[in-house]
């Protein structure tokens, strides 16, 4: 019974990791990630600035110019909204296949759990039915 007990114990203690390591795994993947987009937002956001005074220095002879700026500061402020949308998308997926993947291994565990007691029960059980 205490063979039992370590063993159902034992199966839990590696679900357990599994699931922990597989969460560090995700979590490691997801801060990587989203460092890798806040640096490039970061980078937009430069640029956006670096855009913004130079179009506040061209005169009113430059319309043309100013015109071309403000067009390419729309589309580094959609790209950078598309950024941090991604952004968030990504926490989501990833949050959505962790929880999927530990649902998955608790599952697995559960039913081999459910059928080694079985098997116990059964064990027990079948010598009393004899008698």
């Amino acid at each position: 019974m205490n063979t039992t007990l370590i063993s159902i114990l034992l199966s839990a203690s590696i679900a357990a990791f599994a699931v922990w390591f597989l969460r560090r795994q995700i979590e490691s993947d997801l801060r990587s990630r989203l460092l890798q987009k806040e640096n490039e937002a970061a980078q937009l956001n430069a640029d956006l600035t670096t855009a913004k005074i130079q179009s506040a220095a061209i005169g009113a002879t430059a319309k043309a110019t100013e015109e071309a700026n403000e067009s390419r500061l729309r589309e580094r402020e959609e790209m950078m909204q598309n950024y941090l949308a991604e952004i968030s998308e990504m926490r989501s997926t990833l949050k959505t296949e962790f929880q999927a993947v530990a649902s998955q291994i608790m599952d697995e565990k559960s039913v081999k759990f459910a059928e080694f007691n079985k098997v116990q029960v059964e064990g027990i059980l079948d010598p009393l039915k004899s008698q």
